[in-house]
């Protein structure tokens, strides 16, 4: 493997259910590429250790109480469980004598490389992480990697709130917000927005990644992503789905042609193993159109409108006063939405380490 500290690190980001999986399986393809899971070492350390050099011996003590709380609030198998602790065990070895000459830029993209055994299978080039709520921290991401790039997953905001109905209990938002239409869309409403204003302040490190194009115009698009990111593009990228299965914990691919719901925190891990690596399916495109109700589509439209259409998607919004009572009865959940998607999603990151532990060990959250 090449030198991992010049190895160039890249971000994919985007609303939750937007898309983000697909193009991580569809990357992971590419022989140089590695794109992780849902690994959010980077942000989750940044407060405490981000200014450190060199990093101090207590990140070691502090990395463990992080990832035994985490393999458990997602619903890890038990022995799933225990090569995952193996696995930490040997990171953290080979990492403690490196501490004393990283900063955090190069401790952020050691365990990144370190958090599959994908990456030791290829010569990679490119490294990746992928999660969607670091759309809200573009800012500090550039400050510890000035080098990296976006890749910012947009979808039909109507396709994402149905999305969640189907995924209930079983992602980060969820958890918090279960499926009201109000509060998803309003998720996305700010996701989006957070895209955006970035774009405008970092023209050229913010690439927007349709979801609808990825299933449509794969091939187009697949190059304009490599040209973005300065790399050869192949053709195993077509052909994702071939593709050996990867062992991170991140969120399933939705246009998996499968429709058992998994009902358990451990059905879920299988149900996201089986499905992660199908071929795409077109019908799910227009899904919401006969799936989800039409007040829901109405709550959606009167919340997202202006921001879908600034996006290129032909949403129109009810009549002025359809849109006022909508938001009137759905107040309770746009501000159980607010609340949480600002604790848990929008500044979770900028809330001390030691709160953040708090959070993880009595509300169960998962990152």
């Amino acid at each position: 493997m090449t030198n991992y500290t010049q190895i160039p690190i890249h971000f994919v980001v985007g609303a939750a259910r937007s898309g983000t999986t697909l193009l991580r399986t569809i990357l992971n393809a590419h022989p140089h590429i590695y794109c992780t899971g849902e690994v959010r070492h980077t942000m989750a350390f940044y407060s405490t250790y981000g200014n450190q050099q060199p990093i101090s011996e207590q990140f070691i003590t502090n990395f463990k109480q992080y990832e035994l709380l985490r393999f458990g609030n997602v619903g890890k198998k038990k022995e799933k469980k225990a090569l995952l602790l193996a696995k930490m065990d040997e990171v953290l070895g080979d990492l403690r004598p490196q501490l004393p000459t990283m900063d955090y830029a190069q401790l952020s993209k050691y365990l990144l490389l370190n958090s599959s055994k994908i990456a030791e299978q290829k010569q990679v080039n490119v490294l990746m992480n992928k999660n969607p709520d670091y759309c809200f921290y573009i800012d500090e991401l550039l400050k510890i990697h000035p080098e990296a790039k976006f890749l910012a997953c947009i979808r039909d905001p109507r396709a994402v709130v149905l999305s969640h109905q189907e995924h209930k209990g079983f992602n980060d938002f969820s958890q918090y917000m279960g499926d009201s239409a109000a509060a998803v869309s309003y998720f996305w409403k700010w996701s989006n927005e957070a895209i955006l204003a970035a774009q405008a302040k970092y023209p050229n490190k913010i690439l927007l990644v349709p979801y609808e194009q990825m299933v449509t115009d794969k091939e187009n698009l697949l190059h304009k992503i490599c040209s973005f990111l300065n790399i050869e593009f192949d053709q195993a990228m077509l052909t994702h789905e071939q593709q050996q299965s990867t062992t991170t914990t991140e969120t399933p691919n939705s246009n998996a042609n499968n429709t058992n719901t998994p009902k358990t925190a451990t059905e879920w891990e299988q149900w996201k193993t089986d499905n992660r690596n199908q071929a795409v399916f077109t019908n799910r495109l227009a899904a919401w159109k006969q799936k989800l109700s039409t007040r829901n589509q109405e709550i959606c439209n009167t919340i997202s409108a202006a921001t879908a259409i600034k996006l290129g998607y032909d949403t129109a919004p009810p009549s002025l006063l359809k849109q006022t009572w909508l938001l009137f009865s759905c107040l309770p959940q746009i501000a159980l939405g607010y609340i949480t998607t600002t604790l848990f999603i929008r500044h979770y990151f900028h809330l001390p380490f030691s709160w953040r532990l708090l959070l993880a060990k009595y509300l169960k959250v998962r990152k």
